[in-house]
Parts: C-alpha cells; sequence; structure tokens
C-alpha cells in the first residue's frame, strides 16, 4: 500500500505540471501554457533487485533504441540504484531518485548523470552524530548495518561524521556487518553472529541501518542476546519506514513488543505540517488528499505491466475515496517522487526556453535539473553541484520515536510512531554542526516507557 502511495506522488507531480496546477508549487502555475513540455512516463517493477532493475530496463532500451527515454525515475533502494545508475551513465540518460541515500552515488566519475533530492546519507549521517552528542551525550555508539551498497556506505559516513568532531566532542563508531539474500532457505547466521558482536562491544547505545524486511530478524536476535529493553536504546536509519508498524500489534511481553518500546528512526523529510497551512508540505497534503476518484483508478492503471512473476495481483488495488478518505498519509517517498517529477519538468522548460527547442540531449537535462531551484514538498529546493545530490543544508531530518499502547483486553500492544524532535538553521551562522529541537510537548520515550 505504501508503494501506491509513493507511486502516486510522482503521478500526482506529473499531473500538476503538466496541468499547469500550482497547488502544492505555486512556480509552476500555469507553466503549460509558456512551456509546451509535457511528461509521459511508463512505470517498470524493480522488485527490488539488481538483476531485474538491469534486465527490465536492457528489454525496454532494446525494444526502442531510436527512441530512448529523456530520463530514468528511480530506483527506492540503493542497491538498485548504484548499477542501473552505471548503464544510464554509459546510455547517457540521467537518472533521478527519490530516495537511493547511499553517499557511494555522490562518486562523479562512476555515476556522471546521476542526481537526487534527497539528502545523500553523508548529510543524515551528520544529522545522526548530532543527535546522539548533543541531544543524548552519546560517547559510544554501536552500528549494525546491512552490507550492501547503502548499509556500507551509511556506515562509512557514520564513522566519519563521528571523527570529524572537535576533540573532546568525538563519538566511539564500532560497526558490525551482515549479509541478507531474501529466500525461503535464508540463513540468518550473519545477523546472529553482528548481533552477538554488538553484544560483545559493552555498548548499550545502537544505530541500525537496514530495511523493513530485516526487523524482526534482527530485534528477535536482540533480545536474545539481552541488548534490548531498558538501559538500552536503538535508533535506525530511514530504511526502516514508520509505516512500517502501521496496523501491527503484538503479545505483550514478547521479543517484539519488548523490542519495539522506544525505538527510534530518523530520516530526512521534507517538513512538517504546520497549523497555517503555509509550507509546502501542508500543500502538497492537501492536493494529495483532494484527489478524487479518477486518481485512483489512473494511479491503479499505471501499475508495472508485469513482473519476473507474472503476477499483476501482488500490486495494490485502492478503493474508490481512496485519497479523500485519508486511507493512508503521503510517506516520505511520495513527496519526494512529487518533488522530482516538478524538478524534472522545470528542467526541461528552462532548456526549452534557452535553446527554443524541445529537443535536447540527457547531458544537458541533468545539467538543467542540478541548478534548479524552486520551493517544493520537501522545502526550498537546492542541489551540491559537486555531489548532485541534495544539499544537507537545505534539507530538513526528523526523529519519530515509538511508544506502546495496549489494547482493551490488556493482551495485546500496538506503538504510536510520533515525530518528537527535527533539525533547525539558524539564520546567519557558520556552525557546521546539525542542530536538533523537539517538537512542543513531546518527549523521547525510552525502553522502560519513561521520558527521562
Amino acid at each position: 500500500i505504501q508503494a501506491y502511495a509513493d507511486m502516486n506522488g510522482f503521478i500526482l507531480g506529473v499531473h500538476h505540471f503538466n496541468n499547469g496546477i500550482g497547488a502544492a508549487v505555486p512556480q509552476i502555475e500555469g507553466i503549460n501554457k509558456t512551456c509546451p513540455i509535457r511528461l509521459v512516463h511508463t512505470n517498470y517493477d524493480t522488485e527490488s533487485s539488481q538483476t531485474v532493475a538491469l534486465d527490465t530496463f536492457s528489454r525496454s532500451f532494446l525494444e526502442n533504441p531510436d527512441q530512448p527515454p529523456s530520463a530514468v525515475f528511480g530506483a527506492w533502494q540503493s542497491a538498485v540504484s548504484v548499477p542501473l545508475a552505471i548503464l544510464t551513465g554509459v546510455l547517457g540518460i540521467p537518472q533521478f531518485s527519490p530516495l537511493s541515500t547511499s553517499t557511494e552515488l555522490d562518486d562523479k566519475v562512476q555515476y556522471p548523470l546521476f542526481s537526487r533530492l534527497i539528502p545523500s546519507d553523508a548529510g543524515t549521517a551528520r544529522a545522526a552524530v548530532a543527535y546522539f552528542r548533543n541531544r543524548l551525550d552519546v560517547s559510544f555508539l554501536g552500528v549494525l548495518y546491512v552490507n550492501d551498497a547503502y548499509g556500507s556506505a551509511f556506515h562509512q559516513a557514520i564513522q566519519e561524521a563521528a571523527a570529524e568532531r572537535e576533540e573532546g566532542d568525538q563519538i566511539e563508531v564500532k560497526g558490525y556487518a551482515f549479509s541478507y539474500k531474501e529466500s525461503v532457505d535464508f540463513d540468518a547466521s550473519e545477523i546472529e553472529l553482528a548481533i552477538k558482536q554488538l553484544k560483545e562491544s559493552r555498548f548499550r547505545v545502537f544505530f541500525g541501518v537496514f530495511y523493513g524486511t530485516h526487523y524482526d530478524i534482527i530485534m528477535n536476535y536482540a533480545y536474545e542476546y539481552g541488548i534490548v529493553g531498558p538501559e538500552y536504546l536503538w535508533i535506525i536509519s530511514d530504511g526502516l519506514q514508520k509505516s512500517y508498524f502501521q496496523d501491527k500489534r503484538y503479545d505483550v511481553g514478547s521479543p517484539l513488543a519488548v523490542a519495539t518500546q522506544g525505538i527510534s528512526i530518523l530520516q530526512a523529510k521534507g517538513g512538517l505540517e504546520t497549523p497555517d497551512g503555509s509550507t509546502g508540505t501542508d500543500r502538497f497534503i492537501k492536493a494529495y488528499f483532494n484527489q478524487g476518484d479518477d486518481a485512483v483508478n489512473y494511479t491503479t492503471c499505471k501499475r508495472p505491466a508485469s513482473n519476473s512473476q507474472n503476477d499483476k495481483s501482488v500490486y495494490y488495488v485502492a478503493e474508490q475515496d481512496f485519497f479523500r478518505s485519508k486511507t493512508l498519509y503521503p510517506g516520505v517517498g511520495a513527496t519526494f517522487a512529487y518533488d522530482t517529477a516538478i524538478g524534472i519538468g522545470l528542467a526541461a522548460c528552462q532548456l526549452f526556453e534557452e535553446k527554443g527547442t524541445e529537443y535536447f540531449n540527457g547531458e544537458e537535462l541533468f545539467n538543467a535539473f542540478v541548478n534548479t531551484e524552486f520551493d517544493g514538498a520537501t522545502g526550498r529546493i537546492q542541489i551540491d553541484p559537486k555531489t548532485t545530490s541534495r544539499s544537507a543544508q537545505s534539507a530538513f531530518f526528523v526523529l519519530y520515536n515509538s511508544d506502546g499502547v495496549l489494547d482493551e483486553t490488556g493482551e495485546f500492544i500496538s506503538f504510536n510512531i510520533e515525530t518528537i524532535s527535527h533539525t533547525t538553521t539558524t539564520p546567519g551562522s557558520i556552525s557546521s554542526d546539525v542542530m536538533w529541537v523537539d517538537l512542543p510537548g513531546k518527549s523521547y520515550h525510552y525502553a522502560d516507557g519513561s521520558t527521562e
């Protein structure tokens, strides 16, 4: 269901751009009257697989080599974007990802035509280290990370961010990796070994860099080895989305119930809703929920035509009134996907204005995208020209925190995942540190349920 909402974020961005609707981004109001460019897209399912992504893209390219795509939107996971970005770069096709955050993709020699409107893990790592040090006064940190492009680069970024702090204000970091390949006969021994090493480190504060598919396995082992619950603290990267816990409930006292109490998720986000509805985030959410049944039907018909299993039943089909009934709030993927669509459109229109023609090559579109600035659903869009990733200075980070709620029987527990802190900027400040502030009336809930 989350993938459906994320895909609709991109579709809504395309719709707004093509029709000059400035409901979320005032800058594109009426742009359809001054710019003849229109965005047309075909969706493919990478299945979170490098092999499937490369095979699918290669087949689609070879079917019509004389009319290659102007750009590639995606993928979500860095492990998929990395090999795909090498191929698209060789072919001269720009690739724009909404959520791939691996620092590896900042390498412009290896990935010359890759860009993104989400900050790389280097920026998120600085935000995480600042929270651990400045808000929690942590001096020792254990990092558990999946050994792929996303996890390895994020771990390295954490190490560098911790080491770069001033003497006396640094954090000692120890990292432990595990490999994971989803299969029926998956061997979890590497995860167990990494958890055992975390236990042996005698650290009590941990940062996890992994995905939702790993969560249950990891936390069951963490419970078994006694490194969850009171006296321990876990913060997890954006590989785990807060929507993972939607509609989940656990037996009271079960390993996952104990482990989930007090965990947090740190991620980049466009912004927060405000009472006066004045931000880009507010405008996007309003536009998202104002969509009618036509949007439901169109989003459904834009599902991938096929997948490696030839099973379209795996794709969510929304009920009518899905948006107006607020079935699911748009996640971070939807907002960054929306802004990416707008950014591609604005870049193309800028080229039309400069060249006086609708024809341009991939490198020209890429450079125009990197130089495009606008106020989007995720805040002020500014891209670092050196890395072609969203600049950390224009990014916004939040910390979600879980707190258990018993059902009426007292036998089951579910978890509220609420925003408790976010980053902020001080006008005129020359500090390179990331500043965190707590939301009014919000406190960190720890594993024992306390707020102190």
